[in-house]
């Protein structure tokens, strides 16, 4: 059986998401070489729009022309990495 695993980066660059992203979806593709088929999308450089509720995926079985109108999403896993970019600031509050 193919397990077809989608990894995302939710990042605007080529950073520390990006990275742990890789070395996630490697061991992933470790457990069985042949029956693991690995795809990637970054969000670096495309722009995703909010839904408008036009009920176009439903009607073209959830192929979304304003959301993710790069890819098509044919996958039995995902794993998604967004940037957290307030951390720092945030822990500075909590230790007073």
């Amino acid at each position: 059986m193919i397990i077809n695993v989608l990894g995302i980066n939710g990042s605007p660059r080529l950073g520390n998401s990006q990275y742990l992203l890789d070395h996630a979806l490697e061991n992933a593709s470790e457990v069985d070489r042949e029956n693991v088929k690995i795809d990637t999308y970054s969000m670096k450089g495309k722009t995703m729009n909010p839904c408008i509720a036009c009920s176009h995926c439903v009607k073209h079985h959830g192929d979304c022309v304003h959301v993710f109108r790069h890819f098509r999403f044919k996958s039995s896993e995902h794993t998604v990495t967004q940037p957290i970019y307030k951390a720092l600031q945030l822990s500075r509050y909590t230790h007073m």
